[in-house]
């Protein structure tokens, strides 16, 4: 366990550096989107979902561990069938 100065604590935090410090690296949602090709706010009702992983909540932000894989899509897809003309 590390012991930091609260002060130090909140300069590290604000600029990112303390996951790094620790020796954990995460990503923001804004990150995970480019990274998985998704929606905003489907990342955001993963995390919600705690479909993904190690996910931190902190405020109204999602820390995403920056080794997370992408979540497989668990909704089902709605498949038309086929129409098929009836012979009167």
């Amino acid at each position: 366990m590390y012991i930091i100065p609260i002060i130090c604590y909140n300069l590290l935090e604000k600029h990112g550096i303390l996951m790094r410090f620790i020796g954990m690296e995460y990503m923001k949602v804004k990150e995970a989107v480019e990274k998985w090709g998704l929606t905003d706010r489907r990342v955001r009702i993963l995390c919600e979902q705690e479909r993904i992983n190690g996910v931190i909540k902190k405020g109204r932000s999602y820390l995403i561990p920056a080794d997370a894989e992408k979540p497989i899509d668990g909704r089902k897809l709605r498949v038309k069938r086929p129409v098929y003309a009836m012979n009167l």
